[in-house]
């Protein structure tokens, strides 16, 4: 599947789009394509043991700030870039 099409998907879904594919993140050059919302996570460590042990507890905290947002979560930081 595209990536038009996930975000279709997810759209229709109401889903937030949790993904390493840094292709997600040209949403912020194409503002006009409408999401629910888009994680992209960019740690040193991708590894699903790693990503998951980590992102869980990120996203309890970042609750209704996900929505609608692309947001960049790396091992430093994270960015918020909202709509």
């Amino acid at each position: 599947m595209g990536d038009q099409q996930v975000i279709k998907k997810a759209y229709s879904e109401d889903r937030v789009i949790l993904t390493h594919d840094r292709d997600f993140g040209n949403l912020l050059n194409n503002p006009l394509t409408k999401h629910k919302g888009v994680v992209l996570v960019r740690y040193s460590d991708q590894s699903p043991g790693n990503v998951s042990k980590r992102i869980l507890p990120l996203l309890e905290s970042l609750k209704g700030r996900v929505k609608y947002a692309l947001v960049v979560v790396t091992d430093d930081a994270v960015k918020i870039h909202s709509k």
